[in-house]
């Protein structure tokens, strides 16, 4: 069976490193790519500066299972992924929905990644069975702390929370938004 030619943009990289260690797929990573998670080892962000360098490990770990293209060109890193992918007859693996939805408008396969199948992005809680002393103090974790745990969930990095009023009821105000940073929600 022949691999399947995938392109790797850096948010894959920098949430899901350990992709590049599965060996039944034909991994490319552009220079482009590389520099910018070079770059993001100095970011002021801790969390992101971590992902950068953590990313960086398992590309050096991991260089025979990767094909580098080098372009000579001062295109943005999104336009150099589209035209790779396009030139490779590959799959763009990314999780940026305006990249994908700009590959899907130029004919291009994309794919987005997670370590589970059924990823989505986004977790609605479900408050409908939920008291209203419960959801008060939930919001208010989330609000004051970051902090909101399911037991039967594992949150990925960058996935979204949306806490929908009590009883969908409008007069309570409206959804509260969250992002989880890989430490806590935002």
């Amino acid at each position: 069976m022949e691999k399947k030619v995938k392109i790797l943009d850096s948010n894959i990289l920098l949430d899901y490193p350990q992709i590049i260690t599965k060996t039944d797929e034909y991994w490319i990573i552009p220079m482009c790519v590389l520099r910018e998670i070079d770059g993001l080892k100095l970011a002021t962000n801790p969390e992101t500066a971590k992902k950068a360098r953590k990313a960086a490990v398992y590309i050096s770990k991991n260089m025979d299972n990767i094909e580098w293209v080098i372009e000579d060109t001062k295109e943005k890193t999104d336009l150099q992924l589209l035209k790779i992918t396009k030139e490779r007859n590959g799959i763009l693996i990314t999780n940026d929905v305006a990249l994908k939805v700009q590959a899907i408008v130029e004919g291009i396969a994309t794919e987005g990644y997670s370590w589970k199948e059924d990823y989505t992005g986004i977790y609605y809680l479900d408050v409908n069975e939920m008291p209203l002393e419960t959801y008060n103090t939930t919001l208010s974790n989330l609000i004051e702390n970051g902090f909101y745990e399911d037991e039967n969930y594992k949150f990925s990095i960058n996935e979204y929370l949306i806490v929908p009023p009590p009883y969908e009821d409008a007069s309570l105000g409206k959804e509260s938004i969250f992002k989880f940073d890989g430490a806590k929600f935002i």
